[in-house]
């Protein structure tokens, strides 16, 4: 039976089957079908293409505008609670700085209404006067502390955290009494007669037995010669003349330290003289008489008479003038008044003698024998009370309260607290812009990405719409999937024209506890408190423990992995490193980045993701040591006649220069570590030749010399010599061998050697010299550098001389100072961590 139309009422005889529907038509009606699908095909392309166009209205943004308006008012609105928390911490430790003076003051009212009521009392108890004395006494201890506080902020940089900025305060001094023990060296000299000493930077020249004695800095005689001269009343050393000075009773001789030869002084004449002291321009000579004079004498060319001071200029008539010492421009006399059996020191200066300050001694009876003063650092002084067994202790600024207190008005104390904060309200906008442009552009690619994905699919379907369009035999099945891929762009089309980009925003948030603001004492810097480490870190193997900190965070090499540990001394972070031994690390706070030293190339460590990135721009040399100033980056290398390499670090990482032998050491030496503090760079140096170390302070623009110390390591150097700044531009420095540790003061002296348990790494004494000489920088431009074969630590002032040598009994290997009051040394198998 044949078959009909498939079309509904159609009663004609089917004539042919469709491909595409498998349905079977009359010719009439096939005709019309065939047709049909043409204008499907047809219809969904011209749909596609409007897909096209609304794609390309979507294009100028304007879904996304509103991202960009909250980010922008996000960003001013971070600004404004930056500027809110800097404006109010500024406040804080303005008031907290007038709150002490305030404090100070009312008390120095209070005492001054106190001793106008006694005046004017005709009975005072001595109660009374006791207890005023003991006022007096307790407001000068907090005016001393006052002085020497100063307020430090700690400031983290902003990670849109609320603990931002944490603040401490410091101390730094470092003369105390209180601490002197027992001596550890004792020379007899079983007479009854005052026993004159004078010293210089290396020796100790006395008189014992008849004869003058030349002692070194190991307490050793080294020379001495028959003194034939009579009795000596008083012994100085004067630089200009490179000369000791030594005084009879009426004659005055110079002592040649080389030679030990005596040479009597011509043209002074026979007086009865008592003192003697030198600047670096005149000789002083005090007579002993009632009313004593001081004669003043050239030293260069010659030694001749300037001019003679007299009473009652210098002293009243009845009094004596016991004894005489220089310190810079000025001149010390301490003096006894036979009348009233008062004894005081009065400072003055050299030129015109002008009076500078006095204090009274609370010294009782009459003085018969010498009433003598020495110079401390910091133009300190201390004076010798021989009957009563005492030292006087006495400060650089002997003024009255009120005068002291005015000193301080000027906020001079508080001026590095608002550089601090400026610098991190300016850090802060740079990090909220930082964050600003990044969503900026992370809203911009995703609703790129939306687009161009849908762009894709466009595509591909007028891509097989044209194909479909060119077939003579269409499957229905080709339709419908062509019509449901249609169907599913139109809805995806649909989403994406009603979508939006909406941003959640938290607020900045900046809670007061972001910045702690506290009182820190600024004179106490003393390697003889270090105690035993309060935290230690295991790291048993023989190599170096190169470590890094900045104000967060400390960086170390441990178990083939880089740690992040913070001032909790807890682990947050680690990632393995690949790259071989680490040589040596430091911070750049200019990059905000780790710089981590391998034996050939050198790497950027990023705290906030660890990540590693090698610096391309240097290229492959033996390097050994790196340190940052705030504008370069410095790498020495590790050969005879060490270069040094300065390296900008904005706005990328070049090479600027290459400092080379002899500019900055000598051909056959080894710089064996370097460290940028303020506008310096110290220097820690190996003679190969000689075996001899130093350290030396240079500027970071020229590489200017400014001093140069010698440091007390026997033999040669197989370990590193590393050095760190202490505060006041004191240093550190490590003896690896021998366990000390060397502080030396701002001016480049020593000022003393500390016994360290723990070998301190990175610096050697004996053998060839295949490691470091490893130092630090302290606060105020000291310096700290390690003896690792000796297990020291050499304290440096920010003048270039020794402050003190400290034995670490754990052989120091390299040293730095993590925030500030913790000194971190590592060791051959631990990172020990000390409060200061």
């Amino acid at each position: 039976m044949p078959t009909l139309c498939a079309i509904t009422n159609c009663k004609s005889v089917s004539r042919a089957l469709c491909y595409v529907c498998h349905e079977s038509l009359c010719r009439e009606h096939f005709d019309d079908h065939d047709h049909s699908f043409n204008f499907l095909l047809k219809s969904l392309n011209t749909k596609v293409k409007n897909f096209d166009d609304r794609l390309e209205d979507l294009t100028n943004e304007e879904l996304i505008e509103n991202c960009y308006e909250k980010l922008d008012k996000w960003r001013d609105d971070s600004y404004k609670t930056i500027d809110r928390l800097y404006e109010k911490k500024c406040q804080e430790i303005k008031q907290r700085f007038h709150e002490n003076l305030n404090q100070r003051q009312e008390k120095i009212t209070e005492l001054q209404t106190k001793i106008t009521d006694l005046l004017q009392e005709e009975d005072i108890s001595r109660q009374n006067i006791n207890l005023l004395i003991l006022d007096v006494e307790n407001l000068e201890e907090e005016m001393n502390k006052l002085e020497q506080t100063i307020f430090h902020i700690n400031i983290h940089p902003l990670i849109l955290e609320n603990k931002s900025i944490m603040i401490e305060e410091i101390n730094t001094t470092h003369f105390n009494l209180t601490q002197i023990s027992y001596p550890y060296h004792i020379i007899d000299c079983s007479n009854k007669l005052s026993k004159p000493i004078a010293s210089n930077e290396q020796y100790v020249l006395m008189y014992r037995m008849h004869n003058l004695h030349l002692i070194n800095r190991e307490l050793l005689p080294i020379k001495q010669i028959a003194w034939p001269h009579g009795r000596i009343w008083d012994m100085c050393w004067s630089s200009t003349l490179n000369r000791f000075i030594v005084m009879a009773h009426f004659e005055v001789y110079l002592i040649d330290e080389n030679t030990m030869s005596i040479e009597r002084i011509e043209t002074i004449v026979r007086r009865n003289w008592w003192s003697c002291t030198c600047s670096n321009t005149s000789l002083y000579l005090s007579t002993y008489e009632q009313g004593t004079s001081i004669m003043e004498f050239s030293l260069q060319p010659s030694i001749e008479l300037i001019k003679e001071w007299k009473s009652p200029l210098i002293c009243h008539k009845d009094e004596y003038i016991k004894d005489i010492v220089c310190n810079n421009e000025t001149i010390a006399l301490t003096i006894y008044d036979k009348k009233f059996l008062t004894k005081r020191i009065e400072l003055r200066s050299i030129k015109h003698f002008d009076y500078i300050w006095s204090l009274k001694l609370d010294i009782e009876g009459e003085c018969h024998n010498s009433l003598r003063c020495c110079s401390l650092y910091d133009n300190q002084w201390l004076v010798a009370d021989f009957h009563n067994q005492r030292l006087f202790h006495i400060r650089n600024d002997v003024k009255n309260f009120d005068d002291r207190l005015e000193d301080l008005t000027n906020e001079e104390l508080i001026e590095n607290c608002y550089e601090k904060l400026d610098k991190w309200r300016d850090d802060s906008y740079k990090t909220i812009d930082r964050l600003y442009e990044k969503k900026c552009q992370e809203i911009k690619q995703r609703f790129h990405e939306n687009l161009n994905q849908r762009q894709e699919k466009i595509t591909e379907l007028q891509t097989k719409i044209t194909d479909l369009l060119q077939e003579e035999d269409i499957s229905r099945q080709s339709i419908n999937l062509l019509i449901l891929d249609v169907e599913n762009l139109e809805e995806e089309m649909n989403k994406l024209e009603q979508t939006i980009f909406h941003i959640n925003i938290h607020p900045l948030i900046l809670e007061n506890k972001s910045i702690m603001i506290e009182e820190i004492n600024t004179t106490h810097f003393n390697l003889t408190q270090i105690s035993y480490p309060y935290h230690i870190i295991d790291c048993s193997n023989k190599l170096s423990k190169p470590i890094a900190s900045n104000e967060q965070y400390l960086l170390m090499y441990r178990m083939h992995n880089l740690h992040l540990i913070n001032r909790e001394l807890l682990p947050i972070k680690q990632i393995a490193w690949p790259h071989g031994r680490i040589w040596n690390m430091c911070w750049s706070s200019t990059l905000n980045r780790f710089i981590v030293m391998a034996h050939f190339e050198v790497y950027l460590i990023d705290e906030n993701t660890m990540s590693i990135e090698r610096i391309e721009t240097i290229l492959r040399r033996n390097w050994w040591s790196c340190t940052c100033s705030n504008t370069s980056l410095y790498l020495s290398t590790y050969e005879q006649g060490t270069s040094i390499m300065e390296f900008s670090l904005q706005p990328s990482i070049e090479l600027i220069k290459e400092w080379k032998s002899p500019l900055i050491c000598h051909k056959d030496e080894y710089i064996k570590d370097i460290v940028c503090n303020n506008q310096t760079i110290a220097l820690t140096i190996y003679d190969k030749k000689f075996l001899t170390k130093r350290i030396e302070l240079r500027s970071i623009k020229h590489f200017d010399y400014i001093w140069s110390l010698k440091l007390d390591i026997q033999g040669e150097c197989h370990n590193s010599l590393r050095c760190c700044s202490l505060y006041d531009n004191q240093w550190l420095v490590a003896d690896f061998h021998n366990q000390r540790l060397f502080h030396i003061r701002n001016d480049g002296k020593l000022k003393t050697i500390y016994s360290y348990k723990m070998s301190p790494w990175y610096i050697t004494l004996f053998g060839e010299c295949h490691n470091s000489l490893r130092c630090c920088s302290l606060y105020d431009n000291q310096w700290l550098v390690a003896d690792f074969h000796n297990q020291r630590l050499f304290h440096i002032r920010n003048d270039g001389k020794l402050k003190t040598i400290y034995s670490y009994k754990m052989s120091p290997w390299y040293i730095t100072l993590f925030g500030p009051n913790v000194l971190v040394i590592s060791t051959q198998n631990s990172v020990n961590f000390h409060k200061l």
